[in-house]
This record gives structure tokens, C-alpha cells and sequence, in this order.
């Protein structure tokens, strides 16, 4: 456990990648990274088998050794993420351009899957990619309209909300169990709802928090009139 590939693992080794390519080549790292996204999707079957008989390092490749979110094909979404960054979406062409793509990706993956949840095979990356290529179309066309506070607050926050609601759910003892085995499966839909709004308000107070922390940081370091 480790050394196991959990979500925040992953994302910190596929950042890195995705920034140390664009560090050695400015001109090439777009084609580069879509080219190591498609291996890591394409490769992905085949390395549930590689093993290099080092713990740590088998812990990216493939999840014999527990992990939940290798590099194969879990990179592919990071590189993508990276890739995607650089289309512009200003212009209704190329919104409906991703809503159609993430269609096609839809249903290509829901046909050519082998079971719905067999994670290494391309056809799960190509069905999530698809949901959120749909998602950020719809988001987009809310966003132009309707923007709450919250929600842009829980935009700027995501990872920090990440990680609370895990404390919360996980490390919180409560009568010396954490939520999750306390109230796991024990509830009814309305309960569990009731719960869920809980973690999610005490979440969103803790991005808030975080976000007047850093600005009065921000405020610190900026030099008075007085001495300048």
C-alpha cells in the first residue's frame, strides 16, 4: 500500500511527464504527449502482464500490486486534459466539434467493451473520455449563463476538495470507526443524501477557508505604497 498507484499518484507522475516534455521541446511536446497518451491507452492490456520485479516501479504499470490507477491507461486522461487545454472553445463550431466527438467515443466504447468496468481496455478510456467531453460541453454552455460563487469556488479548489472529503469520509473516527464504515450501507436514500450534503457544505468550508488563506498571503507579500 505503499507504494500503490492511487488517484493523487498518478496525476503527480503524469504532470510531471507532461511538464518535463514541455520543457525539453516547446515545439513538439503537443504531438509528443498525444503520441504517449495513445501508447498508454493503446498498451494498456498488454501491461497488466509487465512485470519489472521492482515494487515501486510495477505499481505504475499495472494494478497486480494494488494499485487502483496505474499509468496504463490512467495517463492518457492527463495528457488529454493537456491536449484539449490548447483548442480553443471559443466559437460554437468547436463546442459542438467536442459534443460530437464525445458522442462518437460514447458509443464507440459502450460497443466495443468487454465488460463495463474492465478498465485496461481502450475502450474504457474511450467511453469516460467521451462523458467528459459531453460534460465540458455542457458546462460550458451553463457557464455562459449561470455561474454561481460556489461553484467557481469549488472550481478553484478541486484538489483541496478532493483530499477533505476523503479525510472526512475515511480518517473522521465517530464512535471509533470513520464515516464510511459507521454510516456505509447502513442508510436509507434520503439519509444518505442528508450525509452527503453534510461533507459536501463542510468540504466547501474548508475551499473557503483555503481561498481567504491564501489571499491575505497574496495581500502580505504585496509591498505598501509607504514603501515603495
Amino acid at each position: 500500500e505503499l507504494f500503490q498507484a492511487d488517484i493523487l499518484q498518478c496525476m503527480a507522475v503524469s504532470l510531471f511527464a507532461i511538464a518535463a516534455i514541455g520543457h525539453m521541446t516547446t515545439r513538439w511536446h503537443l504531438p509528443f504527449i498525444g503520441i504517449l497518451a495513445c501508447a498508454a491507452v493503446i498498451l494498456a492490456p498488454t501491461a497488466m502482464r509487465w512485470q519489472t520485479g521492482f515494487g515501486p516501479v510495477d505499481a505504475y504499470l499495472n494494478r497486480d500490486t494494488g494499485s487502483i490507477f496505474p499509468l496504463f491507461p490512467w495517463f492518457g486522461f492527463a495528457a488529454c486534459g493537456c491536449l484539449v487545454s490548447h483548442w480553443k472553445s471559443d466559437t460554437m463550431t468547436t463546442k459542438l466539434a467536442w459534443l460530437v466527438v464525445g458522442i462518437v467515443g460514447i458509443a464507440a466504447g459502450s460497443l466495443l467493451s468487454p465488460t463495463p468496468w474492465f478498465a485496461q481496455h481502450p475502450s474504457f478510456f474511450f467511453e469516460r473520455l467521451g462523458w467528459l467531453l459531453v460534460f465540458v460541453f455542457v458546462a460550458q454552455s451553463v457557464a455562459t449563463r449561470f455561474a454561481p460563487r460556489w461553484l467557481m469556488l469549488a472550481s478553484r479548489e478541486s484538489l483541496l476538495l478532493y483530499v477533505i472529503h476523503l479525510q472526512l469520509i475515511y480518517g473522521v473516527p465517530i464512535n471509533g470507526a470513520p464515516l464510511n464504515l459507521w454510516l456505509g450501507r447502513t442508510m436509507s436514500l434520503p439519509a444518505t443524501a442528508l450525509v452527503f450534503m453534510a461533507v459536501l457544505v463542510a468540504s466547501m468550508l474548508f475551499a473557503w477557508m483555503n481561498e481567504q488563506r491564501k489571499l491575505r498571503k497574496s495581500t502580505a507579500a504585496k509591498p505598501s505604497p509607504a514603501s515603495a
